[in-house]
């Protein structure tokens, strides 16, 4: 009797018990059921969210910020246009059909290879959108070899000349040769332009009188322009 009892009990407690699968189906039950998931999972990736129901006219005045400050920015590695545009396919498109986002232009006098091809970049993609255009020598001009100047292929200005009457803002902060240079390039200065920033690059004479280094004289230049609002002149004395 305890025989028949052990043994309906082993049959009931094999009957509840889950159905072992061939190892060919549970494998493909699985992969059916994490692709699934996957599926549903980008799906609510595709889903609109918040940033992307933003106004494009509002996100290219919020992009504008964001190039304005990463631009000034010497030592960035990568372009403030390129880490925009690849977040996503949206933003990509927002960036590649904004001139004005392509418009502020950030170099030096003579800038590296790879620097040279953004500024080509940067000329092409701003289309006819007005230009904001920093030449900026002031951290680099001590290491500037005299053999540099403006007949080099390399020389920014030559490059950013042709573009000359769609300059509405010039910063130039250059060596004395370099500067009278650029402004004979940039003759006659666009009707466009409203601000106008000259800073001289003076350097230390390597001659010294009485124990006192003495700078170098930096010669006077006349400019003649038409509808400027605002101007600053100067001379950067570097003591040092």
């Amino acid at each position: 009797m305890f025989d028949q009892e052990a043994e309906n009990g082993s049959i009931s407690g094999q009957s509840e018990e889950t159905p072992l699968l061939p190892p060919q189906e549970g494998a493909e039950k699985e992969i059916a059921s994490r692709v699934g998931q996957v599926v549903h999972l980008q799906h609510r990736l595709n889903d609109p969210t918040p940033i992307n129901s933003i106004p494009t006219e509002l996100l290219v005045q919020i992009f504008r910020h964001f190039v304005r400050a990463v631009s000034a920015q010497m030592d960035s590695d990568e372009s403030p246009q390129w880490i925009l545009s690849s977040v996503c396919r949206t933003w990509n498109e927002v960036v590649g059909d904004a001139p004005e986002l392509w418009s502020k232009i950030h170099t030096t006098s003579y800038p590296s290879p790879e620097q040279y091809r953004y500024l080509c970049q940067l000329l092409e993609r701003s289309k006819d959108a007005p230009l904001e255009v920093s030449v900026d020598d002031s951290l680099v001009h001590r290491s500037l070899s005299h053999h540099q100047n403006s007949s080099d292929t390399s020389f920014s200005i030559r490059l950013i000349a042709p573009h000359i009457q769609r300059i509405a803002t010039l910063f130039l902060a250059q060596r004395h040769q370099d500067l009278q240079s650029a402004l004979s390039l940039l003759a006659p200065i666009s009707p466009l332009l409203r601000t106008l920033d000259v800073i001289a690059l003076a350097v230390m004479s390597e001659s010294r009188e009485n124990g006192v280094a003495s700078l170098n004289r930096v010669p006077s230049m006349h400019l003649a322009i038409p509808n400027l609002h605002s101007s600053h002149l100067q001379r950067l004395l570097d003591y040092f």
